[in-house]
């Protein structure tokens, strides 16, 4: 037995159970130094093949647990196998005699078990992946929507066809495997159609489609685009795809690209206009520009196997949610004991909006308890400055983590007279720990005693808010003095679909692994370098964050972007190595990326929900044109306006025209007054003639 395969025997051994018949012997291409076997199993009587196919699967999915690589073909009913043939010098067999197997056998039975096990756990990614091939098809060819366009590339591009491209191979036109992807033989890629599930680690570890909530990787033709021709850039696949996929436009019959098609989409939609007549189109803001821009992809390691949880095991899936809280945790768990070469430490101020209701909850749970695996000292919303003070660790080798729920009042508190003392000092606190880092934090002076010194706190923020009250607690006082200007600000999916998780949430073991490694480390005074590469771009950066600003309040933004870029780099860095964090070229890009997208995203907001009283004030200036158009002491100038006005209707033609407003500060006031429960917008139809859109007084 010593000269065969040892752990080979026990594995057919332990499966057939002892006593039973088999027989292992070395194929005619073995070799001293490349040992294959073929086994035989004996059974008692012809078996049905249902049941013999099961029990192929089971043995080889537990040769697979024993380390050992089998040739995945013996799964067919029809491969032949040669019997003993020795063709060179090298040949030896082992033959243990007994009955035929007991298919009811205790190691039959486990191994039966274990395969029903194993095949639960692919068909629970498998409909997570149904479901998201559902909703892909339920958009519409040609809604423009990302979806839409995905399930168009799928249509034309089989799951089957892409592994064939790729460089996967088949045992059976089902089950795939992947020799660069995959250290073990196991064909684990299974396709099902239009989708396909990865029973191993192997698309989880390199990063190819969603993560299921068991921890299997799934996905369809356009993750292996993705993945293999674009480098894992989903944006970059987008672009490519929209110009390979084909549309025939229903009207003309000619065949245009995605691209081509979407866009004349665009252009139609553009000179539709449900609330303005003619004369007031040109005014009406581009309904077209996108209130956001989206972040990068999750950086490759412990980041993106944090969000791919988070998405997992949520009930509605925020990717750009999951982001900042990945990232706070990160951030959270470097404390003041690793710094970069100017003294800054890596704390981050980072904010998450989304609409009440939309999935805040999780991320932020999920943030608390990835901070705290790293060694963080985690605490909610503090009541007060000194609150927030009283918590702060006294050593600099214990980063923290601040999660707020509802983080919109912190913003405004710091420059409203009306705000709460205590409240007021906790925003003051907040500032002034932002950057206190470098050096250190004196603590307030109590009765009696010595205000506290902290040594180099590393305080990182995590708050969500709903755009509705962000809106009304920020101006630009929030950005130039305030905490708005030093956080980073992604928006979520306000239509984001509901889910069913499959799991609760587990911690990745990547995360888990690095986590423990930054917990040895920080006891230790660690720097952060850079490389030449990632050095020359940031300082290029230093430069390219000040230009270009579109106005005062962008310009706001920016000052403070290569701060927090040089942060975010450093997080990576630490988290990448430990022990000798080095900044390189690939986390300045991402961080520049990041910024970049939370500058744009906030500039758009602010440029769309400003509140410096501007809004209100407008607000108060419609309602009472209003109330002097229906108490006609207002005349209008066109028979229709007149018609409406009888029918206690405010034309909105006529109070733009006579509050002179421009159009974009029309709709701002109206949403107030909206809200308010003022007015409501509405459509006056009169007997014949055309539409107008107008104002109802409530």
């Amino acid at each position: 037995m010593s000269c065969i395969n040892e752990i080979s025997i026990e594995a057919l051994v332990a499966f057939a159970g002892a006593g039973v018949a088999l027989v292992i012997y070395s194929t005619s291409t073995a070799s001293p130094t490349v040992r294959k076997w073929r086994g035989i199993i004996a059974l008692p009587s012809p078996i049905a093949y249902a049941l013999w196919h099961r029990m192929q699967r089971a043995l080889h999915l537990h040769l697979t647990k024993h380390g050992i690589q089998f040739d995945g073909s013996m799964e067919r009913a029809g491969q032949y196998m040669v019997a003993p043939n020795k063709t060179s010098d090298f040949y030896l067999h082992h033959i243990i005699e007994g009955v035929g197997l007991d298919v009811s056998g205790a190691g039959v039975v486990k191994a039966l078990a274990e395969l029903e096990a194993a095949d639960a756990l692919v068909e629970m990614a498998a409909k997570e992946a149904r479901r998201r091939a559902t909703e892909r098809k339920s958009q519409r060819v040609g809604t423009g929507s990302y979806a839409g366009l995905i399930e168009a590339y799928n249509a034309l591009n089989p799951v089957s066809d892409g592994f064939a491209k790729h460089g996967f191979d088949s045992r059976n036109g089902v089950d795939w495997h992947h020799p660069q992807l995959q250290t073990s033989g196991s064909y684990s890629w299974r396709d099902f159609g239009d989708y396909w599930v990865c029973a191993s680690a192997s698309s989880r570890d390199h990063g190819i489609g969603t993560v299921s909530a068991n921890g299997f990787g799934y996905g369809d033709a356009f993750d292996l685009f993705v993945h293999f021709e674009h480098g894992g850039n989903v944006d970059a696949a987008i672009k490519a795809a929209a110009q390979i996929v084909t549309v025939t436009d229903p009207e003309t019959g000619e065949i245009l690209s995605w691209h081509e098609w979407t866009q004349k989409i665009w252009i139609a939609d553009q000179n539709k206009d449900p609330f303005f007549e003619a004369t007031d189109s040109d005014e009406y803001p581009n309904r077209a520009e996108p209130e956001f821009d989206a972040p990068p992809p999750p950086y490759p390691g412990p980041m993106a196997d944090l969000v791919a949880v988070i998405l997992a095991t949520s009930r509605r899936k925020q990717p750009a949610l999951a982001l900042c809280s990945a990232l706070a945790a990160m951030a959270a768990a470097c404390p003041g004991s690793f710094y970069l070469p100017a003294g800054g430490r890596l704390n981050l101020y980072i904010m998450g909006v989304v609409d009440t209701g939309m999935g805040k909850e999780h991320p932020r749970t999920a943030a608390e308890n990835a901070a705290d695996t790293a060694g963080a000292l985690v605490i909610g919303a503090p009541s007060s400055g000194e609150g927030l003070e009283d918590n702060l660790p006294e050593t600099a080798e214990v980063g923290m983590l601040v999660a707020v729920d509802e983080v919109a009042h912190l913003l405004g508190n710091l420059n409203d007279p009306n705000a709460a003392p205590y409240h007021r000092t906790l925003s003051a606190n907040l500032l002034r720990l932002f950057s206190a880092g470098a050096g250190g934090y004196r603590g307030r002076v109590k009765a009696g005693m010595t205000g506290k010194h902290y040594a180099h706190p590393s305080v990182t923020l995590l708050g969500f808010a709903t755009p509705q009250k962000l809106g009304i607690s920020v101006g630009l006082s929030s950005v130039t003095d305030g905490l708005l200007g030093r956080m980073l600000v992604l928006f979520g999916d306000d239509a984001a679909t509901p889910q069913r998780p499959g799991a609760e949430f587990w911690m990745p073991e990547a995360l888990s692994a690095a986590a423990q490694l930054i917990r040895v480390q920080r006891n230790v005074w660690t720097q952060i370098n850079y490389d030449p590469q990632a050095d020359a771009r940031l300082e290029r950066a230093l430069q390219e964050f000040e230009l270009g600003a579109r106005d005062p309040t962008e310009a706001a933004l920016r000052r403070r972007s290569y701060e927090k870029a040089d942060r975010i780099a450093g997080v990576l860095a630490v988290w990448d190595a430990p022990a000798s964090p080095v900044v390189r070229l690939a986390h300045v890009e991402w961080a520049i990326g990041l910024v970049n997208a939370s500058n744009a995203a906030m500039w758009r907001f602010l440029n769309k929900h400003m509140h410096e009283g501007t809004v209100q004030a407008n607000a108060a200036k419609v309602l009472e044109w209003c109330q002097r158009i229906l108490s006609k002491e207002v005349l209008p100038d066109r028979g229709l306006e007149s018609e409406a006005i009888s029918a206690g209707a405010v034309p909105r033609s006529l109070v733009l025209k006579r509050s002179k407003l421009s159009a974009k500060e029309l709709v701002d006031a109206v949403q107030q007054l909206s809200a308010q429960g003022d007015v409501e917008a509405a459509i006056f139809k009169p007997s014949e003639g055309r539409e107008c859109a107008v104002l109802r007084v409530l």
